[in-house]
């Protein structure tokens, strides 16, 4: 548009709902070489903020220039050992899966609980009694943009009266509730309950901040494992343990 010999042009900056920090237009008139000018452009566009829960499965973490992600992971609990007559073998639940962020060398894992172990009957003289699963260990490799908040490794299941059910490990409170807990392992199947299953341990929490101080987008890889699953194939069943899981809050 010209008026009084001033040429003027109208554009409008559309916001994009993504943090990328301020940028320049240039502005140039192709028949006046060598004369151009520069406009700035705010960014007060932002990325979706929030509270994003991801479960089992594996999933891409996008990172926009400038952004800041607060990312908390648990891992899951591991299935309780059952209880079995022998000449059955075996009877453990399996272990809880691990939950994982991957981005270049980095690999920081929270991990999940192991099973139980299974208890087999023969008679008075001949058994054995299933034994309680670990906690989950943490693993962190990683660069100074991460910085580690929480790194608590998940709970010991523990052996109490055999009168009673062997308790998993106790889970790791969060957001979402008190939900990775280890499954309680199996009443026992001989006399006077003896043979009972071990409970699984709970999985471990590792709560990482991290900005992308590049000016690229980054994609993270996240990997929520299963939750270990107790003894059922026969005699006296273990529980289930509780869920994997990982929360992302972005600002």
């Amino acid at each position: 548009m010209l008026i009084n010999g001033k040429a003027s042009y109208t554009l409008t900056a559309v916001a994009d709902q993504k943090t990328e920090g301020n940028e320049t237009l240039k502005l140039s008139l192709t028949f006046i070489p060598n004369q151009s000018i520069d406009v700035m452009i705010m960014d007060t566009s932002k990325y979706p903020e929030g509270l994003r829960t991801y479960y089992e499965g594996t999933h891409s973490i996008e990172v926009q220039p400038n952004q800041t992600i607060i990312l908390d992971m648990y891992g899951a609990g591991g299935g309780g050992g059952g209880s079995i007559y022998t000449p059955d073998t075996g009877a453990a639940g399996t272990s809880g899966g691990n939950v994982s962020l991957t981005y270049l060398a980095n690999e920081l894992t929270a991990g999940g609980g192991a099973g139980g172990t299974g208890g087999a009957w023969g008679n008075g003289s001949h058994f054995f009694n299933g034994e309680a699963g670990v906690g989950g260990i943490n693993t962190v490799v990683a660069d100074s943009n991460f910085e580690i908040q929480v790194n608590q490794n998940g709970n010991d299941a523990v052996i109490g009266s055999r009168w009673e059910t062997q308790k998993g490990g106790a889970a790791i409170a969060s957001s979402i509730g008190a939900v990775n807990g280890g499954g309680d392992g199996a009443t026992g199947i001989g006399d006077e309950r003896w043979s009972y299953g071990g409970g699984g341990g709970s999985g471990g929490r590792l709560k990482v901040k991290f900005t992308n101080t590049t000016e690229d987008t980054i994609i993270f890889k996240l990997v929520v494992g299963a939750k270990g699953q107790g003894w059922k194939n026969s005699g006296n069943a273990g529980q289930d343990g509780g869920i994997g899981f990982a929360t992302i809050m972005t600002n």
